[in-house]
């Protein structure tokens, strides 16, 4: 259901959460070759798609009510998420050392994103 919910949360997708629980490559894989063996990928594929379906449908009522009363702090919840996800789609990419422009290329994406949702809509909050 993480997957059907990263698809309605804005900055997380559902790949990240694919990723994190070591599924990307075996979902690619499974749709890819999914004629080769139908029944398993048909298999391991229905639980996560209908998974991801139930809480796009769920969820989305939740996200938007969280959103509409609690704007702020679900952004920076969400913050938090991506920031969280960093070190394991850094394992995945198999990145041994990042180098300088690694490092500020990823620190002013970070600032930025913190900057707009501060300007958003005309309102200036403090951060």
């Amino acid at each position: 259901m993480l997957i059907g919910t990263g698809a309605i949360l804005p900055g997380v997708s559902s790949g990240v959460f694919l990723v994190i629980f070591g599924l990307y490559e075996k979902i690619i894989d499974s749709i890819l070759h999914f004629f080769r063996n139908i029944k398993k990928n048909f298999l391991f594929l229905c639980p996560i798609i209908f998974g991801a379906l139930l809480s796009i449908f769920l969820f989305s009522k939740v996200l938007l009510f969280v959103f509409d009363k609690y704007y702020i702090y679900t952004s920076y919840a969400f913050i938090g998420l991506i920031l969280g996800s960093v070190p394991a789609i850094r394992k995945q990419a198999n990145i041994i050392k990042p180098n300088f422009f690694h490092i500020m290329c990823f620190i002013l994406s970070f600032l930025l994103s913190i900057f707009l949702i501060a300007i958003e809509k005309g309102n200036t909050y403090h951060i």
